[in-house]
């Protein structure tokens, strides 16, 4: 199996140990840990119908969202209930241009200090507005009958520089984020640019 499929693995025949990653299963989900974890708290929330793309998704298709967002919330609601330090807010989203299938929804805390998070594509996959909110997608699909974002617009996002996601402070590599990470104390915020996802949700139709 190929990496790009390899969450399929979940769904059809996990291994012991991914059996172990299961959070929680319904008839039309599967909630996992991801296994190389890009923050303190990194799920993800498999559909168990075979969605590879957001090309895949159709009307349809409006109601398995849903029950993937609230597969999602329960998670949040979960961590929430144990004490979850504020420091670790959480945000559920998908990425404007998923690298693996099938498309599956992120549950990730905003601290973005997990152990897999290597690279400047990692850290802008979900410190920008690559990361686009649940509800955006979703409003897309039910006002436009399909999910579509611009591949070159989502290509031009990750490769941007770094800069930290709370104070904005541009920083040269990634050891020189993580180092920054660890003694920033501003105020976790929005993506820096959350007025381009706004602006995305208005050309979906979706803005208020």
């Amino acid at each position: 199996m190929s990496w790009k499929n390899v969450l399929y693995g979940y769904l059809r025949n996990p291994s012991a140990a991914d059996r172990g990653l299961i959070v929680e299963e319904t008839d039309t989900t599967l909630t996992i840990r991801d296994k190389y974890p890009k923050a303190k708290v990194h799920l993800l929330v498999l559909p168990k119908e075979d969605v590879p793309t957001f090309a895949d998704l159709t009307p349809q298709h409006v109601s398995l969202l849903e029950d993937m967002v609230a597969a999602g919330q329960r998670q949040v609601e979960k961590l929430a209930g144990k004490g979850q330090s504020p420091t670790l807010a959480m945000k559920v989203g998908f990425h404007m241009e998923p690298s693996m299938s099938p498309i599956h929804l992120h549950i990730i805390s905003r601290d973005l200090r997990g152990v897999a998070l290597k690279t400047k594509k990692h850290f802008n996959s979900f410190a920008t507005e690559f990361f686009v909110p649940h509800d955006v997608v979703y409003q897309q699909l039910v006002r436009e009958g399909r999910v579509k974002f611009d591949s070159k617009e989502a290509e031009a996002i990750l490769k941007r520089p770094l800069a930290c996601h709370r104070c904005g402070k541009a920083l040269k590599n990634m050891p020189g984020l993580k180092f920054h990470l660890d003694a920033c104390n501003a105020e976790i915020k929005p993506p820096a640019a959350a007025a381009a996802t706004a602006a995305v949700a208005a050309t979906c139709g979706t803005a208020e």
